[in-house]
């Protein structure tokens, strides 16, 4: 979280990013990419804290989560970050720190904000890979997020097939369920998300390597 207190509301959803520091590889390589679903996976459901939709960048990630209250928020991401922060220093061969700072998060208290931080966390690499002029097919979804388990496409969507379930879980907020359908209905894979590239880095691969 940003380098202050702040209270966090049950029954609002919260996009969280977390970035990584320079010196960890691209966190896209399927070695790492993978061991970050597994990390997810595992921590996706505990202390009354939810991960309901997630995508990975190159040096950052995106997070769409649930919390019954701050202290479940602060618990679960506690323990998410840890068991991210080892995988990829697993998967990696490397050890020290991981991540650049403390997580920042946000609330989102609307069907819109709700709406377009789905598109933006489900669609980001696509976003960044236009910025770059790369080619990505309309309906083929990022395979380093959640976007293929995403039940609220528009039309059917392809990706390359990886094994497992989804290591996320259903939403129980009424905006991440059926409140964000309301600013607009299911939402077009081809949309392109709205911010800013960092710069730091090329644009994601727009499949594992």
């Amino acid at each position: 979280m940003s380098h202050r207190r702040r209270s966090h509301g049950a029954p609002y959803p919260a996009h969280v990013t977390l970035r990584i520091r320079e010196d960890v590889p691209d966190i896209r390589d399927r070695t790492i990419y993978l061991a970050i679903e597994d990390a997810i996976r595992a921590g996706s459901d505990r202390f009354g804290f939810r991960v309901i939709h997630f995508s990975a960048l190159a040096n950052h990630l995106h997070l769409i989560v649930e919390a019954d209250s701050q202290l479940a928020l602060s618990r679960g991401m506690q323990g998410l970050v840890i068991r991210l922060a080892r995988a990829i220093n697993r998967a990696a061969g490397r050890t020290g720190k991981v991540f650049i700072d403390r997580y920042h998060m946000r609330d989102l208290t609307t069907p819109t904000e709700v709406r377009n931080a789905i598109l933006y966390v489900l669609n980001n690499a696509k976003h960044h890979a236009a910025e770059q002029g790369a080619a990505w097919p309309a309906r083929r979804v990022d395979p380093c997020s959640s976007a293929r388990w995403f039940p609220g496409w528009r039309v059917p969507v392809e990706s390359p097939r990886l094994d497992g379930p989804s290591p996320t879980v259903a939403p129980s907020t009424w905006l991440l369920r059926v409140g964000w359908m309301k600013a607009g209905g299911l939402l077009d894979p081809a949309a392109l998300p709205g911010g800013r590239h960092d710069g730091r880095r090329t644009a994601p691969r727009p499949w594992l390597g």
